[in-house]
């Protein structure tokens, strides 16, 4: 809700759908959480960065320091952020990449 007010936001649902959004909607930067249905983002992030290498993407999960952050980081994830996470550290992350 917070960034809503400061961002234009489109929410995919699955992992899938994060890819048709990304190649619709072209954004300045992707939020991907981890654990997402149909296909999870860490593979999301690998197919996408086979489109792009350019856009910044910041996983989002509760798993940072264990094997599914270390997995994000090598899809092709710029950073990591564990859950719950601080809203001034998310804002903080978000506006070093933009």
């Amino acid at each position: 809700a917070m960034l809503g007010k400061m961002y234009k936001l489109v929410h995919a649902h699955d992992g899938m759908e994060a890819i048709i959004f990304y190649e619709q909607y072209k954004p300045d930067l992707i939020l991907m959480d981890i654990k997402m249905p149909v296909m999870n983002g860490i593979q999301a992030t690998a197919k996408i960065r086979a489109i792009s290498q350019e856009i910044p993407i910041i996983a989002i999960t509760a798993y940072a320091f264990c094997p599914e952050g270390e997995r994000a980081l090598e899809a092709g994830c710029n950073e990591v952020i564990a859950k719950p996470y601080p809203l001034e550290k998310l804002k903080e992350t978000i506006e070093t990449y933009l």
